[in-house]
């Protein structure tokens, strides 16, 4: 299958909730441990979600470190051993199969361009995790075992890709959907990347803003995403958003 027979929407945006490791600004201060955070995650342009015969599909090992497995693959061999902590699973690529335990799973994999795709749907069978699809703002909630969803106030309603050679821009809109008035000091995006660096633009956006947030407003953001890698992000509101309060960011103007 070549990447040319995929018809990407940058339109699909994945928000996942689960365990999040806080490693402070800029990675300075010891990881902490925090439950049932929902963050937006936005890849490089090659790894997107798609849609393919009504499933969703996500490259492999993107999955597996969002969802915090650790992968085993040795060259020339069709198995992959997945696990963390908790479980182990033996993913064959031949067989397109996964074994927890004794038992199997048939999961449509995709081969493209030396990448395998995996349908979050089919791998939330073999976990557990819950998912779900928001059609209003074409959005993919995958929910981690044992975790719960808190719905952010504010929702991310239209994503665009702009390709570079070495990154990606990519520019999305944060929308008032909480049915409020947000202090103009009070929305909160927290952008993270993998390694643990962290922080807030939340004051970038109202740096020449003399006015709050009304209802339904559209906030425009923009950021850069690089190759073979996935930004986090995390909106909320202050002193509204209660999985905001164990994640230690830079605030600037806020109280």
């Amino acid at each position: 299958m070549k990447a040319d027979d995929i018809s990407y929407d940058d339109d699909i945006k994945l928000l996942y909730a689960g365990p999040y490791v806080d490693y402070g600004p800029f990675k300075s201060s010891e990881p902490k441990l925090l439950e049932n955070i929902p963050r937006y995650i936005f890849p490089y342009t090659d790894q997107r979600p798609f849609i393919k015969d009504g499933k969703t599909y996500l490259p492999l090992r993107l999955i597996f470190d969002i969802l915090g497995y650790q992968v085993h693959w040795k060259k020339d061999d069709d198995s992959i051993t997945i696990y963390n902590e908790q479980e182990k699973m033996i993913l064959n690529t031949s067989t397109k199969t996964i074994t927890a335990g004794d038992k199997v799973f048939d999961v449509p994999l995709l081969l493209m361009e030396n990448r395998y795709f995996i349908p979050l749907r089919d791998f939330s069978k073999v976990t557990g995790d819950s998912i779900m699809w928001d059609g209003d703002t074409r959005t993919v909630i995958y929910v981690k075992k044992g975790s719960s969803f808190i719905k952010p106030s504010v929702t991310i309603t239209k994503v665009e890709y702009k390709k570079g050679r070495y990154s990606a821009e990519v520019k999305c809109i944060i929308k008032n959907t909480s049915g409020e008035i947000i202090p103009q000091n009070k929305l909160v995006a927290v952008m993270d990347t993998v390694g643990g660096q962290s922080l807030t633009f939340a004051t970038d956006f109202y740096r020449n803003r003399d006015k709050d947030i009304s209802i339904n407003e559209l906030i425009p953001v923009s950021f850069f995403v690089d190759r073979e890698t996935y930004k986090i992000l995390i909106v909320g509101v202050y002193d509204r958003d209660s999985y905001l309060e164990g994640i230690n960011f830079l605030v600037g103007d806020l109280p």
